[in-house]
């Protein structure tokens, strides 16, 4: 029979826990097709994919973030044209963009569009007589007083590499708005992220929230799995 290698990073799937081995085993019953799922850990699998693709051992499939991410793993050598099947016709115009490049389809869209949020225990922020705060200086305020009553202010996921980054991501829309034509001009090496003042801002307020303990003295051992139970 035939067997498809599947590489993954480890929180893109659960392996033996959820509806992917669900779909991979139904899939397989439909079409006889196995799939060998193979995930590498978070922080260990760029290097991987990058090191597979060099050696010429690429997966049948593996995972990758869409439009700028994808241009890391070469995608006119190691992906496939998909541009004319059938379910193409069904993307909008967000998956679209994702997954093109140079005019082709070169990918399956996976998930829809991620949102960010920051959620927060309605419990604390009454007993304290908090309200959501609107700018840093109410942030930093809210955050001294959580301090003051023995709460860290924020759970960070901070043994998960890819969570740091969602910080930075979060605040890109902000800084778009200030530089026309950011994200292209950053992608083709005509501005640098040190050229634009409000990612600077950004991450001076980052530490600075670090450094005054706003994400607790063990932020670097959190994991994702463990943020909810956490929250309270």
């Amino acid at each position: 029979g035939v067997t498809l290698s599947f590489m993954a990073s480890q929180n893109w799937v659960n392996k033996g826990s959820n509806v992917d081995d669900e779909l991979n085993k139904k899939f397989e019953e439909e079409t006889g097709i196995k799939i060998d799922l193979q995930v590498v850990p978070d922080d260990q699998y760029v290097n991987v994919l990058k090191t597979k693709l060099g050696t010429g051992e690429v997966p049948d499939i593996f995972m990758v973030s869409g439009g700028a991410g994808a241009q890391k793993f070469m995608p006119e050598t190691y992906f496939a044209d998909l541009s004319n099947e059938a379910w193409v016709s069904r993307y909008v115009d967000y998956a679209k963009q994702g997954t093109t490049v140079d005019g082709k389809i070169m990918g399956f869209m996976r998930w829809n569009v991620d949102g960010w949020g920051i959620l927060y225990n309605k419990d604390i922020y009454n007993d304290l007589g908090l309200s959501i705060p609107k700018t840093y200086e109410e942030f930093t305020a809210n955050c001294d007083t959580l301090l003051e009553n023995g709460v860290i202010p924020v759970y960070e996921s901070g043994k998960e590499s890819w969570h740091w980054a969602i910080w930075l991501s979060s605040f890109g829309p902000y800084a778009a708005t200030k530089h026309p034509d950011l994200y292209a001009k950053l992608n083709n090496n005509e501005m640098k992220l040190a050229d634009v003042p409000e990612f600077e801002q950004f991450l001076t307020e980052l530490k600075e929230s670090y450094d005054k303990g706003y994400l607790g003295q063990n932020s670097l051992a959190n994991t994702w799995d463990s943020a909810y139970e956490s929250l309270g």
